[in-house]
């Protein structure tokens, strides 16, 4: 047996303002996305056009929304049946869309999908995400059970929609397909976050091993000894200048020594203290910093080929910012109306609850209100860059096109562009 349906006035009223101000509101963010996307291409970003390709679905699904109750007058009526088709049809194809974006996710880190890789997806996307949804709305709309007053669209409490007569098809031909989609990406994401945080270990244990610190003072070692400084080498000049006694004209018995010879005989005593045990240790020395080094890289051979795999570059981390906060936005979306529907199934003869009904029509309508909020909200810096430019009037020409201005030829001694008058 159904639920009881059984609202005062007061309080369908208060449902139905509440859903299409949410409506209205989340239509007006999804429009002034889309304007942005379409008039600025620097907003014309990869995840950017994930959350675009979802907003028909978000724009079409706020338009049955603004309907709210005005339909439930006749059930088997035309606006009631397209009400729930449309219904049926676009609010579970937002969740499709966060879905695809997690696979995006997994075949950016696992698979190593490039930008031309991704944009090739999203033909399948749209397929899917789009063509699933219709043909469930499409068999709930064809569905009569050989009997034209036993639809399956029909009085849902805040719209037309499943009729509560059919409560477990909501399940199977709604709700269960949105979940299968919200616990793959949710599964993914956990997936990405173990193989990053795994990469981090091995890269924080790497850095800690002794292996690090002999490679990083190995070579600094050689770098000082390949490269002196400046300094030690004069030091080293003025000593050796100040070791040579040149000759002395002076008499003597003996024979005169050339200052040449004295010169190489000088040279010979330097040279006579670089011992042939000296040598052996300067090259037991290269042998040993050698061998570090090969065991210093032996070791991070296998944490630098997964750092490689696992680069987070731009691309990596704007497609994971965005799908991370599309994922969080479907559990905040879809939690509170699952909740009222299975509330509605295991207590069949209770009256519906009026918060949990209240909650449903306040969450459901917003989905495109938090995807214009991601798209912008992940776009920060663009938007500053775009509104300094439209201020500095590098885009007033652009800007005044749009809406409609023209040129007014004035005197500008100060250079200042963009100068338009409204006709």
């Amino acid at each position: 047996m159904a639920q009881t349906m059984e609202f005062t006035l007061e309080e369908r009223l208060t449902m139905g303002a509440s859903m299409r101000a949410v409506a209205t509101l989340s239509a007006t963010a999804t429009i002034l996305a889309i304007a942005a996307f379409l008039l600025f291409k620097e907003f014309r970003t990869l995840p950017n056009t994930l959350i675009i390709l979802a907003s028909p679905a978000n724009l079409l699904s706020n338009v049955a929304q603004f309907i709210a109750e005005d339909a439930l007058g006749n059930p088997e009526g035309a606006e009631c049946q397209l009400q729930a088709f449309m219904l049926e049809w676009f609010v579970q194809s937002d969740p499709y869309w966060s879905c695809a974006a997690s696979i995006t996710v997994g075949l950016i880190f696992f698979y190593r999908f490039g930008q031309e890789d991704i944009k090739r997806l999203y033909w399948w996307y749209s397929l899917l995400c789009y063509g699933i949804p219709f043909v469930l709305g499409l068999v709930c709309l064809l569905v009569n059970n050989h009997n034209k007053s036993d639809r399956y669209f029909g009085n849902a409490v805040i719209w037309c929609w499943i009729d509560p007569e059919h409560a477990v098809a909501r399940i199977y031909l709604f709700y269960g397909p949105v979940w299968v989609t919200i616990i793959v990406a949710i599964f993914l994401y956990v997936a990405v976050g173990v193989r990053v945080f795994t990469a981090r270990s091995r890269l924080d244990g790497a850095r800690n091993s002794p292996y690090h610190s002999a490679l990083v003072k190995g070579a600094s070692n050689a770098s000082s000894a390949k490269y002196p400084s400046l300094g030690s080498q004069n030091t080293d000049v003025e000593r050796g200048a100040a070791s040579i006694n040149y000759p002395r004209p002076a008499c003597s018995t003996s024979p005169p020594v050339s200052s040449a010879s004295a010169f190489q005989a000088r040279v010979i005593t330097a040279n006579s203290t670089e011992t042939p045990s000296t040598g052996t240790k300067k090259f037991s020395a290269r042998v040993k910093e050698f061998a570090v080094r090969t065991q210093a890289l032996f070791s991070f051979s296998r944490v630098r080929t997964t750092l490689d795999r696992l680069k987070l570059d731009e691309v990596k981390y704007k497609y994971t910012r965005t799908g991370l906060l599309f994922a969080i936005s479907i559990l905040i979306t879809w939690v509170p109306p699952s909740v009222n529907r299975v509330y509605g199934i295991l207590h069949p003869n209770s009256p519906n609850t009026y918060a949990l009904n209240v909650l449903a029509a306040i969450v459901l309508p917003s989905q495109g209100l938090w995807n214009a909020i991601i798209f912008f909200s992940t776009s920060i810096p663009v938007c500053k860059r775009v509104w300094a430019e439209i201020r500095a009037g590098r885009r007033a020409k652009f800007v005044g096109k749009m809406f409609g201005w023209k040129p007014v030829a004035i005197n500008n001694p100060l250079g200042v562009h963009g100068l338009y008058n409204l006709v």
